[in-house]
């Protein structure tokens, strides 16, 4: 198991970082921000960067090399850069919205290749579930005030998960995997499920409560929905093997 994990790692981070990008590029966009608000969002990109370097380095250590490779660094670069200027700016400056272009134009490219490996439609469900709780993770941070996306991502991530686990079902119905390989999927797909169960419930429990949520709410969460979707790697490598 623990060989398999850059295979099933990068990946998962390489999607959550462009997803979490998207959103975020979309609430700097179209979201009515104030300049502090618009100068911390902007500052916590740098924590997008970070995640993709980890994709990076697991990919290189799983063997991936090429293009995909050449591109994720070309986003690591770029964004690392922006952030550096970003840092630099005093008081409640922002770099400009349309900065953020040079570095995800790469990511998106990155991320491309990332769904062709994963599967396109697993893969862009993991990008959705993983990407909206690491935005939302990183706008509480901001102390953001577009209370809109404390509904949006949530919902955004329990449609994505739902979502996925119809998809392997519908997977375990084309595959008719034989008994000994339902036995071997049975661990994966149960504990998939249950992390999924419990990360989404902490992640709808301030919402339910109406209750600001607590960064550490959605670290929790977060932790919780990248090993639900790990255990649905191992499940999707053991149907794989039928």
């Amino acid at each position: 198991m623990f060989v398999q994990l850059p295979f099933w790692l990068f990946p998962l981070t390489g999607l959550m970082a462009l997803g979490a990008l998207i959103a975020l590029g979309l609430v700097l966009w179209r979201g009515d921000l104030c300049p502090g608000q618009r100068s911390r969002i902007t500052t916590q990109l740098f924590s997008i960067w970070v995640i993709t370097g980890l994709s990076l380095m697991l990919a290189i250590e799983a063997g991936i090399k090429g293009w995909l490779v050449w591109c994720g660094g070309a986003a690591l670069i770029l964004g690392i850069a922006l952030s550096l200027v970003q840092s630099r700016l005093e008081g409640k400056r922002a770099i400009p919205a349309t900065l953020l272009w040079l570095p995800a134009m790469p990511l998106a490219l990155y991320g491309v290749g990332l769904l062709q490996y994963q599967g396109w439609l697993s893969g862009l469900l993991q990008m959705v579930l993983l990407g909206s709780a690491f935005a939302h993770l990183m706008l509480l941070r901001a102390r953001h005030r577009l209370q809109a996306f404390n509904t949006l991502l949530p919902v955004a991530g329990l449609v994505a998960a739902i979502a996925s686990l119809l998809w392997f079902v519908v997977l375990l119905l084309l595959a008719e995997p034989a008994a000994p390989v339902l036995s071997a999927l049975q661990p994966w797909i149960l504990t998939q499920a249950a992390l999924l169960v419990a990360s989404l419930l902490l992640w709808f429990t301030p919402l339910y409560r109406q209750q600001e949520t607590a960064p550490v709410v959605l670290s929790v969460t977060l932790c919780g929905l990248l090993l639900a979707e790990i255990a649905a790697s191992g499940a999707l490598a053991q149907l794989s093997l039928s």
